[in-house]
């Protein structure tokens, strides 16, 4: 048996080119999980250049918490 501990997100004022945006990143799975906003989407980016888009940060974290990364502890974790 195994359980998923709650993610631990940071952020950081990131630099591309003369602008500036946050970042928010997960810093305690085994997957890495990066959410930047452009324009009035927030990108979340989760490997191999895939990525999906969100309207909000909040919509883009809890599909990472409670969908995508739980899946993948399925996925790569085996039951005991």
């Amino acid at each position: 048996m195994y359980k998923i501990p709650k993610l631990k997100w940071s952020d950081r004022l990131e630099q591309a080119l003369d602008n500036y945006r946050n970042v928010w990143f997960t810093t305690n799975t085994f997957n890495d999980y990066y959410i930047q906003k452009e324009d009035d989407l927030f990108y979340c980016y989760y490997g191999n250049g895939r990525f999906r888009e969100f309207k909000s940060l909040d919509e883009a974290k809890d599909w990472v918490e409670n969908t995508h990364y739980p899946d993948q502890v399925n996925k790569y974790l085996e039951k005991v």
